[in-house]
Formats: structure tokens, sequence, C-alpha cells
């Protein structure tokens, strides 16, 4: 079934509340990981909007109504929970994605954008020279320094280093990347020609690009390495770290927010890049959700 995201007009404009609500609802579900409420937002997503495509059945309440009833009784999460829960998920194709548009936006972004962007590359350094076999790197020239990072490695590190981050914060980054989805839905707009689908598609795009500069922040490396220096000399985290760390994350999540406001033209052109990749189904939307 293929979606028209050029629609004359969404029916669903006049049910705009309901679907704010629709989505509030399944964020607020602390029972459930933020990766498994993201994926129910999707899953409604996609059934709402085929109802209105071209070759759809065509919107009617009843349909609304039964897909309202899937999300109360959890039907989305319980999927995730069987088909997802406890599995790992290459991250490559998102981290491809993000990696080309900040590419895209380093050299035309704000100052201190910028120098957000290089800090968390200076993170995935390796040694000059030291690709082999004609592997990819960043390449990454400024009057300053030079970066080189080989793409394999930045993925593998950037997920031991958030599978780290999140062993210990995992449930405080969940809320507060929490609060900012349900910032996000309660301040969308829907204009006639928008889907549910390019909507949390959005979404998905900022929090993958959130959790990126968090993951790759060196403050907040050098805060967990201080806490948690590895097995041989791992520690208990007390509450005074917890806090001290939670702090640091609300900043970094505060000031991400507001360059990516900025960035809006370019997320619209990453998303496009979706659909121009074939990536527009539910399947590759969910790739953004276990970033």
């Amino acid at each position: 079934m293929t979606i028209n995201a050029d629609l004359v007009r969404n029916p669903y404009i006049d049910y705009q509340e309901t679907v704010r609500e629709v989505f509030a609802q399944v964020l607020s579900r602390p029972a459930f990981p933020l990766s498994a409420r993201l994926f129910s937002m999707a899953c409604f997503a996609f059934e709402a909007d085929a109802a209105v495509a071209s070759d759809g059945p065509g919107f009617t309440e009843a349909k609304l109504a039964d897909e309202v009833n899937k999300v109360a009784d959890y039907v989305y999460e319980r999927l995730w929970v069987e088909e997802f829960n406890g599995k790992s998920v290459d991250p490559e194709r998102p981290m491809s994605m993000i990696q080309s548009l900040l590419l895209g936006r380093v050299r035309t972004c704000t100052t201190l954008f910028n120098q957000m962007i290089m800090a968390t590359w200076s993170e995935y350094i390796t040694e000059k020279g030291s690709a082999r076999g004609g592997a990819p790197l960043l390449d990454i020239k400024s009057s300053k320094q030079e970066i080189r990072v080989k793409c394999a490695d930045l993925t593998r590190q950037y997920v031991d280093r958030r599978d780290r981050l999140f062993a210990i914060l995992g449930r405080e980054i969940d809320h507060k990347l929490q609060d900012f989805c349900t910032r996000f839905i309660l301040s969308r707009e829907y204009s006639t020609h928008d889907t549910h689908i390019a909507c949390v598609q959005r979404l998905m795009l900022q929090v993958a690009l959130l959790k990126y500069f968090l993951v790759s922040d060196p403050d907040l490396a050098v805060g967990i390495r201080r806490i948690d220096p590895g097995p041989s000399g791992n520690r208990s985290v007390t509450q005074e770290d917890r806090e001290s760390l939670g702090r640091a994350v609300s900043i970094i999540i505060q000031r991400t927010e507001c360059h990516l406001e900025q960035e809006s033209n370019a997320l619209g052109v990453l998303q496009r890049a979706l659909l121009d990749q074939g990536m527009q189904d539910l399947f590759h939307t969910a790739l953004f959700v276990f970033f």
C-alpha cells in the first residue's frame, strides 16, 4: 500500500487534538521503555495514514476508533516486546544518515553548533593513517584540527558508549527524552498536507540526534568514566553522581534542542532523503527507535 504524502486535505486535521492525546498517552507509559513507546507511535501513524492513502480504504471515524483502541490495549508495545526486546539492532544505517546531515551542516551552521559537532567527532578520532583496506573515513579539516574517523569504528564505539551510559542513566535519560517528545507533540501544528508518518519520523530523527550528542559529548563521557572506570575498577553510582550527571544530560538536551530548532530545513532534507532511498516504511522508520 502506497502512502500519499501530498494529500489534498488530510481528514485527520479535524481530529488533531485526538491524535495529540493518543501520542501523549503513549509517551506517558513508564512501564515500557521509550523505544517501545516510539515504536507504538510509529505503528499508529502508519496504520492511520494507510486509511487515507490513494489506494487505501478511506478515512472513517470507526477506523480511527479502531486504531485508538489498539493503542489503549497496548497492542503495539506488546508487539515491540515480542519482536525486539533484548535484541540488538545495527544502528549503522541511521548513523550514516545522521553523519550525512552533520557533514552537510558543519560548514554553514552557527559557530556553537559547529563546535558541538566537531567535539563529538573528536571523541571518535582514530590514529591518523590507521585506516586499512580502504575503510571509509570521515575526514574533516579545519584551521585548528584534522579529524579522521573510521565510519565502522564510529558506529561500534557509539554503541559501546551508549550502552555504558544507559546502563547508568537509562531511566533518567528516557524520562528527559520523553519530556522532549511530549513538548514536540503538543506544539505540533498539522497542516493540510501533513501526515502522522511525517510527524513521527521528524520526532524520531530528532530523538536520534539528541542521543548521538548525548552519547558523544566529551564532558559527559569524562563524568561516566570517572564513576565507572570499567570492569577492573567498577564502583556503585551514588545519588550525588546521578544528580550531577542528570544535570549534565539536561543541559546537553536543551542545548541540542535549541540548535535543532534552527536546523528545521536540514531535517526536512534528511526526511526527504529517507523517501528517496526507499526508507519510508515502518521497518526503516523503526531503525531510528533503536539508535
